[in-house]
C-alpha cells in the first residue's frame, strides 16, 4: 500500500482545480484548514532565480506572482490534501522545490476545519530570496495569476501544457500528470 501524506496547500494550490492539473488526478480531502506562524508573502519575478524567473515568465508572462510562506506570527488559510509520494514529486517539480532550487518542501503542523492538529508538508520559497509584500494569510485571493478570474479557460489548460513542456526541459524529465 502506498504511503499517504498530508499536503498542506495554500495560495493556487489550495484550488482543486490547480492541484488536479499538477498531479493529474482529484486528491483526496480537500478541508479547509489553517497554519499558524507563518505569514504569507508575494514574489514577483525579481524575487525568483533566474533559471526559474525565465521559466516561469516565458509561460505565464512578466506580472507572474507566487505566494510563499515566511516564517513569523500569522496564519495562513488552505486546504489539506492526502497525496501519495508520486503526487508529491510532482508538485516538487511543478514548484522547483529541488535540492538548490527556488523552493522547498517543509514539515509544518496544521489546524483542521474541526479543530483537530494535523502533521503535514508543505512548499515554500527558501529564506535566502526576498519577497515583494507581505498580506493577509486570511484573507487573499487563492490564484494570483489570474487577474481574479475564478475558472479555467482554455488558454489556462494550454498554460499549463506549456508549463509542462518548460519542465521537461528544465529537469531533462518531467513526470506527466
Amino acid at each position: 500500500m502506498e504511503k499517504i501524506i498530508e499536503f498542506f496547500g495554500y495560495g493556487a494550490n489550495a484550488d482543486i482545480h490547480t492541484i488536479t492539473n499538477i498531479i493529474g488526478h482529484e486528491p483526496k480531502g480537500g478541508e479547509g484548514a489553517v497554519l499558524q506562524g507563518y505569514g504569507l508573502a508575494i514574489q514577483t519575478l525579481s524575487n525568483i532565480p533566474e533559471k526559474e524567473r525565465n521559466i516561469l515568465k516565458k509561460v505565464w508572462g512578466e506580472n507572474f506572482q507566487a505566494y510563499t510562506l515566511i516564517t513569523g506570527p500569522g496564519f495562513v488559510k488552505g486546504r489539506r490534501w492526502f497525496i501519495t509520494e508520486e503526487d508529491l514529486e510532482k508538485i516538487q517539480q511543478w514548484e522547483f522545490a529541488h535540492k538548490d532550487g527556488w523552493r522547498e518542501i517543509i514539515s509544518i503542523k496544521i489546524t483542521t476545519a474541526d479543530g483537530k492538529t494535523a502533521d503535514a508538508i508543505t512548499e515554500k520559497s527558501r529564506d535566502n530570496f526576498p519577497v515583494e509584500k507581505i498580506i493577509d494569510g486570511l484573507n487573499h485571493e487563492n490564484i494570483l495569476n489570474k487577474e481574479g478570474k475564478i475558472y479555467y479557460s482554455k488558454e489556462d489548460e494550454n498554460k499549463i501544457e506549456f508549463m509542462r513542456e518548460q519542465l521537461k526541459e528544465y529537469y531533462g524529465q518531467y513526470i506527466n500528470a
